[in-house]
Order: C-alpha cells, then structure tokens, then sequence
C-alpha cells in the first residue's frame, strides 16, 4: 500500500520485455563501478592535495608580498614625517608656534602664504637696515683686521709632521718638504 510500491509495479509494468531492471543493472556492474569510483576518488583527492598546495603557495606569496608593502609603506611613513620636520624648520618661529585657528584666519589654509609673508618681512627689515650703511669702493678688504689675524695661524708658519730622521719614538714623517723663504716649521 505505500507510494513507493505502487511506483514500483508501475515501473515494473512499463518496461519492455527485453529490458534488464536498474537493480539488475547495478548487481552486475557493481564491481567495475567501484573500480572506476575508486579511480575517480584517488582523481579528486589528487585534485584536491594539488588545489591545497597551489593555495598554499599563493597564501606564502600573498604574505610575502603583504610584508615587503608594510616595510615599504613604513619607509615612506618615516621619509614623511622627516619631510615634515624639515618644512617645520623652514617655516618662521612666530608661524610654528601660533595656534591652527589663528594660522587659518590670517593665511588661510596655505603655507605658502605665511612663508611668502615671511620673506617679505625679512626683506623689509634688511632694505631698512642697510641703508644708513655705505657700500665701499671694490667691495674687497686690502688689509685683514687684527681681530681676523688672531683666529687664524700666520701665514709664515707651516705644521710640519716628524721626519724619519727626527727624534726616537716620534711618528714618521708622511710628507717632507723644505720650508718656503720666510716661513718656519711648527
């Protein structure tokens, strides 16, 4: 009385006389079904293991490659904030240590502006301070002045390193040279 056997009679009833059943079929070719399943699983795991191994490889390659744009991203990070610093320094005092609100209104949201206002300062105090002074005749000094003289060695004496000849224990000499007329050794 169920469906499922009334389905099978009603199979059983369409099927030409010649005709072998589907469990028949199965029974008989069971053996080389499982052969060829057997051919088939050891084809899909094979399948599968290679799949495994190419994303595998691909995953290595993708880290690596996530590895080499963190440190590049971390250089270009450092390059800027050195950047950074170095266009702070550029900019006047009086402009680094105002405040953002007070920067915005009088420069609005350029830079530029407050160097170019910078510059235009600076020019003005240097055109005012220079001209109470006279430029001299050639622009070059014929004598050095005493204060100049000081800080420097006279020109009439040359170091000299030791010779080999020279006392013991001493260095030796690397380059000899006779002292010039008016000049003496140190």
């Amino acid at each position: 009385g169920s469906r499922r056997d009334m389905a099978r009679a009603a199979s059983t009833r369409r099927r030409p006389l010649g005709e072998v059943s589907v469990q028949q079929r199965a029974v008989e070719t069971a053996p080389s079904k499982r052969t060829a399943a057997g051919v088939s699983v050891a084809a899909a795991e094979s399948r599968a293991a290679k799949v495994r191994s190419l994303t595998e490889e691909l995953e290595a390659q993708v880290e690596s490659r996530c590895a080499k744009l963190m440190e590049v991203a971390e250089d270009a990070v450092v390059a800027l904030r050195a950047e950074y610093r170095v266009q702070l320094m550029k900019l006047p005092k009086k402009v680094r240590s105002m405040p953002l609100a007070e920067f915005r209104k009088e420069f609005g949201e350029s830079i530029d502006a407050a160097m170019l206002s910078d510059i235009d300062r600076r020019i003005a105090a240097a055109t005012a301070a220079g001209s109470g002074q006279q430029a001299s005749g050639s622009g070059k000094k014929r004598k050095a002045d005493a204060s100049a003289d000081s800080e420097c060695e006279p020109a009439d004496k040359v170091p000299c390193t030791p010779s080999a000849q020279g006392a013991k224990g001493a260095a030796p000499g690397t380059v000899s040279r006779m002292p010039r007329q008016g000049e003496e050794l140190v």
